[in-house]
């Protein structure tokens, strides 16, 4: 049990971080309706990253 346990905290940490991404996501193309090269490139290291 304690392993199944361990591997849904994982999973809720990995969750939490995916959300705050499309957040930061949501929070670019709200700016101006279009998510740029720059931007693209940002949100991609930082799903790389986790």
């Amino acid at each position: 049990m304690a392993s199944q346990s361990k591997k849904l905290q994982k999973l809720e940490v990995e969750l939490k971080s995916m959300k705050a991404i499309l957040i930061k996501y949501k929070d670019y193309f709200k700016v101006d309706g279009f998510v740029d090269t720059e931007e693209q490139k940002q949100l991609i290291q930082d799903v790389m990253s986790k």
